[in-house]
């Protein structure tokens, strides 16, 4: 298992880079799958570092990712 900052990381990537947040199937519990790290411990640690949850993240991207592009 990844540390966290470790995931957090790899999670910025997933986002950023491999944009993953476009393929609809894909939920933040798939994200944690990937990533390797437990669902609710990773969400409560991006809480703590940005403020929202995993899924509330991927919406963002979701609604405002399109304008970003």
């Amino acid at each position: 298992m990844l540390t966290l900052d470790r995931a957090y990381s790899n999670f910025e990537r997933l986002m950023e880079t491999d944009r993953i947040w476009l393929d609809p199937d894909v939920d933040f519990s798939c994200i944690c799958r990937i990533l390797d790290v437990p669902l609710r411990r990773f969400d409560r640690f991006l809480y703590g570092e940005l403020g929202f949850r995993g899924e509330e993240i991927l919406a963002i991207y979701r609604r405002t990712g399109d304008k970003k592009a």
